[in-house]
């Protein structure tokens, strides 16, 4: 969006994933949280619905980015965040010509 400055932030997450028989158990570090389905595959989506929704936590935050990375820092999980300044809008011209007819009826 024009104008809007926006923050990426990348740290790795650990999932460790444990057979339990009956279920699948996924361990995720950070944000500790863990998930469970009856099959590996599963699980693993599972895995992505909660990571989705703890970076929704803080996206619908205004001050999200300094929590996240306050967070983050706190505990311990090495993070890097790349700033993009926002779009500067520009007037542009660009000419179009287009070729027409003339048709005339009496």
């Amino acid at each position: 969006m024009i104008g809007q400055r926006t923050a990426t932030i990348s740290f790795d997450v650990q999932v460790r994933l444990e057979d339990r028989g009956d279920r699948w158990a996924a361990y995720i570090e950070p944000p500790a949280l863990t998930v469970y389905g009856a099959t590996e595959s599963e699980v693993m989506a599972r895995v992505d619905e909660g990571l989705d929704f703890f970076k929704q936590y803080f996206q619908d935050d205004p001050d999200g980015v300094s929590k996240l990375r306050q967070y983050l820092d706190s505990h311990g999980v090495p993070n890097v965040v790349t700033e993009s300044a926002p779009a500067r809008p520009i007037r542009y011209r660009h000419p179009v010509t287009f070729s027409m007819e003339a048709v005339a009826s009496a």
